[in-house]
């Protein structure tokens, strides 16, 4: 059975989910939420009702308190005609549609978004609503307009020095190789392994090794792509991350296992 099989869903927990402890998150965001509701209604406070929905949407999963909290942030950032509040409210809001599959609607608020961030010439933003673009791309198989999409990101990233690289070199490898151009993606996926490595990041290590055992068996690289698959899978069994242990169990044949860690994942 292909490795590629069911890498493609792990595309959303790569983008938007994290794995820290969710009791920190927990309790962070517990602190942010006692501020909003007395802070003042200014700049600032727009600024931290889109930190809490954030928080809500990527961490905790929780739609009706991202829902509450970005309404909240669109519209205090609408009456103060704060353009840079307002125009990452229409990104979170982007994303969220986007987790939920709603494209068209996603696509709609990224529109939104970027018009904002081009009139008030804020390049970072407007590099992430090229991510989120080619994400959609993308997930119509459109892959060479999801790679000079991402080009588009990362050309804003190194003229601005900004952070968010080794997310969209990551992303450029993930494209090339299901553009069926794994010599090329080897570079952009080794670089986003070499610094997630040093980070020890876990979840986004495994990530990387899941594709560049993707691209190595497209390049028939049989033995090092079963090595790094090999690694992927540990750590996922370490880091309990369900879509990963599901595609996991389907690539070696345990199909019971699989619809199990899909289930839970769900």
């Amino acid at each position: 059975m292909s490795l590629k099989l069911r890498v493609f869903y792990l595309i959303p927990l790569l983008l938007i989910l994290t794995h820290q402890s969710v009791a920190f998150r927990r309790d962070s965001l517990n602190m942010k939420v006692a501020t909003a509701l007395t802070i003042k209604e200014d700049t600032n406070a727009v600024k931290l009702y889109n930190e809490i929905s954030a928080d809500y949407q990527f961490h905790l999963e929780n739609n009706d308190s991202f829902q509450v909290w970005n309404n909240k942030a669109l519209a205090l950032a609408d009456r103060l005609h704060y353009k840079a509040g307002l125009g990452d409210a229409y990104y979170n809001f982007a994303t969220f549609q986007i987790r939920l599959n709603d494209y068209q609607e996603g696509a709609d608020y990224l529109l939104k978004a970027v018009e904002i961030y081009s009139v008030i010439n804020y390049p970072l933003g407007i590099a992430k609503v090229y991510m989120q673009q080619s994400i959609l791309h993308y997930t119509q198989k459109n892959y060479k307009l999801a790679i000079s999409t991402i080009d588009e990101a990362l050309e804003i990233i190194r003229k601005h020095k900004l952070p968010q690289y080794t997310t969209l070199i990551y992303l450029k490898g993930v494209y090339l190789v299901d553009d069926n151009r794994p010599t090329e993606a080897l570079p952009f996926l080794n670089e986003a392994l070499s610094v997630r490595t040093t980070e020890q990041n876990e979840s986004k290590i495994m990530e990387c090794r899941l594709y560049l055992a993707v691209a190595l068996e497209k390049l028939g690289q049989d033995q090092k792509a079963e090595e790094y698959f090999r690694l992927a899978r540990n750590t996922a069994t370490k880091t309990f991350n369900e879509e990963a242990l599901g595609y996991i169990h389907l690539k070696e044949g345990e199909f019971h296992l699989a619809r199990k860690q899909y289930k839970e994942a769900e």
